[in-house]
């Protein structure tokens, strides 16, 4: 006591001889004269120099202060989401795959502001690569068009793309899209229904798993509580039909049945202090699996009583030892990381919640005390009012080589213009996707029953739900950043070499001149500014100290990303992949996509033959490691006449015919060993004159894992360089070397793809309104573009001359994050 009174008079005292201090230096320096502080007015400062901080730190209180928490919380799980929009869904070979990927935010569902690269590929079943390139994040960049060569088997490919990866645990945020590609000269084989978790995406449960929601994530007594119970195995199968809860003395006091994706939702009274077991039924017998929550006196509830076309109607409920008639709670609802209400209400209330102050999706409800703490959580899922899209100067028929002008406008819900990101397709009925899979969101195609129960399951609660990306590092990926060149700096024994200035020097984009100094184990590595297409460029150097000899650039391997394609991801395509099996045996295959657009007429099979295997020979441009070692090892010159097309002309190699007199080295195809061009300067050979063969006779088939050979549109993305062709040296990725000596000091990288513009046929032309040229295009239209400021957009394009229907299919995101999609019959 004494103790506190000394204390708070030498407060005091403290105080007033700061004030006097304060007040002195004030006045000195109006006068221009040194301000002057007491020793003891510095004490003082120092003492109340905390609760000043501690002032200043504070969050704003009440309502808005929890608000603006939980908004920072939720905004904190956002993360890239991935969509895919193609021109069609059935591609024929040498067709060319019309893409858009859309990026965006997995909390607001708007367009993302993206900096990442953006991989994309194309796999078969097995994930094996098809095609594989990067694009610019930014989203009037993110598409373009993949030419299907005409050596791949019959069946489904997945197109996929994604920014973020993890090599090691095979996550990525990836979305795949599957394309069913017709070879008239391969089976098409039989697609399984449904895919099983691979060893890498799979979880091991020894027994199936139970779970119970009560609404709010409490019991209330004496009130009808509405309880959602998930009985499953690791393979989220419904284990079993029916259970029942019974009370301490055995007594059933409630029983209810499993739907078939094993949830059972019913209404439950506890008792204040009852005790309820859960039994579920297995084969003949009621098995005890766990006990019912028990009653918490000190907690809340937040329920919905009813939710209608207008308004959410909720309430609160406050157990015995909460309830008082002026105990305050807040009611905050969160929509893609936004405030769309709140509310303050005092004990047991009732309140509407008015839907149109949302955009559709998962909301949030929370209910916190006046301490900002969460008594109870409920979230909701808002329809989409979906945006308006109008089509203006359509007919109803179409004759060929007909003029099409649409004029297209897309409003909200209020009729208010909507501008968004649109594609626009113009693609063959028989051809397009039969269903609405742009939103790939299965709670935007669920009934309103199955989308509550996931609801009261907590979907969309935490960073699991919100992203499930969350445990990713935003470092994901650097292990291929396309825009590093590194490497070791080495003799002609390949031994190091040390303190070696090396100059990367390219003139092929204006003059580019890079440096590094080799290290003592030789490493160099040179990041070089982002570019398109390809770049091509050469090493020079310098020693800086000791003697100079000649060095060569051993390159490290850069690989694409290899990545498993999740099982998950293909089951919530499995209807559309059965839809084209089907359309498959309903029509013939080598006719679908004839010449003349036409089917012929339906099969009637009176009985069944067993369909053949599929294919599974290597495509016919690839010489595979097995073929190269039954070559022999100093063979693999010879195993190029194994790719049709493949020949050699005046002693030089060519690929698909001769586009000299007199073919010369000029004329030949470039190699490109494991992602660098080869200088084939150094490759001279007395018994051969073509420096392509006598680089390949140097190489050891045991060092490579295969050889692609692309020619025509299939080397167009080495862009003019592979115009006469490109081998791709794949090597080894196992047992041998991982790191191969190039002769010279010239490679060639690849950047970003150029997305090519679709280009449609124009018979308001006179020189293609007189072409005699048939047109049965399958895509008359395929464009990607930002509407104007009104949501409006206008498109021009011709028929061809196939007298088909054609679907008009419109897809893309709004500023708002809303999702458009809508399809129109075009009708010949």
């Amino acid at each position: 006591m004494i103790a506190g009174i000394v204390l708070f008079v030498s407060f005091q005292q403290d105080f007033i001889i700061f004030r006097h201090s304060f007040k002195e230096s004030f006045t000195r320096t109006i006068a221009g004269m040194k301000p002057k502080l007491y020793p003891r007015s510095l004490y003082f400062i120092f003492l109340i120099l905390p609760f000043i901080t501690k002032a200043q730190d504070t969050k704003p209180g009440g309502i808005e202060g929890v608000a603006s928490e939980q908004i920072a919380h939720i905004r904190s799980f956002t993360k890239e989401k991935i969509m895919l929009q193609t021109d069609k869904s059935i591609y024929s070979v040498n067709d060319r795959i019309w893409f858009k990927v859309f990026i965006v935010d997995s909390v607001s569902e708007r367009l993302a502001i993206v900096k990442n690269i953006l991989y994309v590929d194309l796999v078969d079943e097995y994930d094996r690569s098809v095609s594989q390139f990067f694009l610019h994040g930014n989203h009037t960049l993110s598409g373009g068009a993949i030419t299907l060569p005409d050596s791949l088997n019959s069946g489904y490919y997945w197109l996929r793309a994604y920014t973020h990866f993890d090599t090691l645990s095979g996550k990525s945020n990836m979305s795949v899209r599957p394309l069913l590609l017709i070879n008239p000269n391969m089976p098409h084989p039989v697609v399984k229904k449904s895919w099983h978790p691979t060893v890498r995406d799979s979880v091991n449960f020894s027994k199936p798993t139970v779970e119970i929601f009560p609404e709010g994530g409490f019991l209330m007594s004496g009130e009808n509580n509405l309880v959602v119970i998930k009985y499953q195995d690791h393979l989220a199968r419904a284990v079993s039909d029916s259970g029942l809860i019974s009370d301490r003395s055995g007594k059933t006091v409630f029983s209810f049945a499993f739907n078939p994706g094993g949830y059972a939702k019913f209404r439950f009274s506890p008792t204040p202090r009852g005790r309820y077991n859960l039994y579920i039924k297995n084969g003949a017998r009621f098995d005890s699996l766990t006990v019912m929550p028990k009653v918490d006196f000190h907690a809340a509830q937040l329920s919905v009583e009813a939710q209608l076309a207008q308004a959410i109607k909720l309430k609160v409920l406050l157990e015995d030892s909460l309830f008082n008639s002026n105990y305050s709670t807040y009611i905050i609802g969160i929509n893609k990381g936004s405030l769309c209400f709140a509310s303050v209400g005092q004990g047991n209330y009732e309140v509407n919640l008015p839907i149109t102050a949302f955009p559709s999706g998962v909301a949030h409800l929370l209910l916190f005390n006046e301490k900002g703490g969460l008594l109870s959580q409920r979230d909701v899922f808002i329809p989409q009012q979906r945006p308006q899209i109008t089509l203006t100067g359509l007919k109803d028929h179409y004759g060929p080589r007909e003029k099409v002008d649409l004029d297209i406008q897309i409003n909200d819900a209020d009729s208010k213009p909507d501008p968004a990101t649109l594609t626009i397709s113009v693609t063959d009925a028989r051809l397009t996707e039969t269903s609405n899979l742009f939103f790939q969101d299965s709670l935007m195609m669920d009934s309103l029953e199955d989308i509550d129960l996931l609801m009261l399951t907590g979907k969309g609660r935490g960073a699991k739900s919100v992203n499930p990306l969350a445990d990713l590092s935003t470092d994901s990926g650097r292990a291929f950043n396309p825009f590093i060149f590194s490497g070791r700096v080495v003799n002609k024994k390949t031994q190091p070499l040390a303190d070696y200035e090396i100059s990367l020097v390219s003139t092929s984009r204006g003059l580019l001149v890079l440096q590094d100094t080799s290290k003592a184990s030789g490493i160099i590595s040179i990041r070089i500014p982002e570019f398109n297409d390809s770049l091509d460029f050469e090493f020079k150097g310098k020693r800086l100290k000791g003697s100079t000899e000649e060095f060569q650039i051993l390159a490290d391997l850069k690989r694409f990303p290899s990545l498993i394609t999740p099982a998950e991801l293909k089951n919530h395509w499995s209807l559309e992949v059965q839809a084209g099996n089907k359309k498959m045996e309903k029509f013939q295959s080598d006719t679908l996509l004839s010449h003349k657009s036409e089917l012929l007429p339906e099969i009637i099979v009176s009985g069944k033959k067993p369909r053949s295997t599929m294919n599974l020979a290597n495509p016919s441009n690839i010489i595979t490691r097995a073929q190269l070692q039954a070559g022999g090892v100093d063979n693999v010159a010879n195993t190029m006449y194994m790719i049709p097309g493949v020949r050699t002309s005046n002693g030089f190699l060519v690929i698909r015919g001769v586009t000299s007199f007199a073919p010369s080295a000029s004329n030949e195809p470039i190699v490109v060993l494991d992602g660098s061009q080869v200088d084939l300067s150094g490759s001279g050979d007395a018994q051969e004159s073509s420096p392509v063969m006598a680089y390949l006779r140097s190489l050891n088939a045991r060092d490579i894992e295969y050889i692609k050979v692309l020619g025509g549109t299939d080397a167009s993305e080495y862009g003019s360089r592979g115009g006469h062709g490109v081998i791709e040296i794949h090597t080894s990725t196992t047992d041998y070397t991982t790191q191969v000596a190039l002769p010279g000091r010239k490679f060639l990288m690849v950047g970003f793809r150029t997305p090519h513009p679709f280009e449609p046929r124009d018979y308001g032309n006179k020189l293609q309104s007189n072409s005699k040229i048939p047109d049965y295009r399958t895509t008359l239209y395929w464009g990607s573009f930002d509407t104007d400021k009104s949501g409006s957009v206008k498109i021009i394009f011709y028929t061809g001359d196939a007298l088909a229907d054609y679907i008009i299919t419109i897809a893309g995101i709004t500023i708002k994050g809303e999702k458009i999609y809508k399809r129109v019959h075009l009708k010949m």
